[in-house]
């Protein structure tokens, strides 16, 4: 296996010449490199999935597991009349958990609504709208989490 050093396209030992770019191929390949190179281009494509625009990561998965012992706390104090009608809690943990773990679906309803206001084709995220749903999420989170405390605090009192 050969490696062309000009345009990077690999061939048969045989050749001599690269079908692609005509330029002369060195010797072949050793299969230490090639291990190398797989190596590499696995480490590539680990980070090309983390670089995705809608990857879910460990803290969005923990942010929901959080978000739904949360809810599951405030409807049990709801049912037992234990204080406040803390309806906004659940809301905003519901969400939470809807923005953290999916993402994409959360895109798609935004696409159809830029789609049908300024009939684009093929919209794209911006980098705002990444880092919105991002501060979005954490403020539900939180909000969610005041709610959890004082449905804590009137269960005590």
């Amino acid at each position: 296996m050969k490696k062309c050093s000009n345009c990077g396209a690999v061939m048969s030992n045989k050749n001599f010449t690269c079908i692609e770019c005509n330029s002369v191929l060195g010797d072949p390949v050793t299969n230490e490199e090639i291990q190398s190179s797989n190596e590499y281009s696995d480490y590539i494509d680990r980070a090309l999935v983390r670089s995705d625009d809608f990857y879910v990561s460990v803290w969005d998965k923990i942010m929901s597991a959080i978000s739904a012992f949360g809810t599951i706390f405030i409807i049990y104090s709801i049912v037992n009349n234990n204080g406040p009608d803390l309806f906004i809690g659940v809301i905003s943990f519901i969400l939470c958990i809807i923005y953290a773990l999916f993402p994409k679906f959360i895109w798609s309803i935004e696409k159809l609504r830029i789609i049908a206001f300024r009939f684009s084709e093929e919209p794209e995220p911006s980098d705002f709208y990444l880092v919105m749903v991002k501060i979005i999420k954490n403020i539900l989170f939180f909000i969610g989490c005041g709610y959890v405390v004082t449905a804590v605090v009137c269960m005590v009192a």
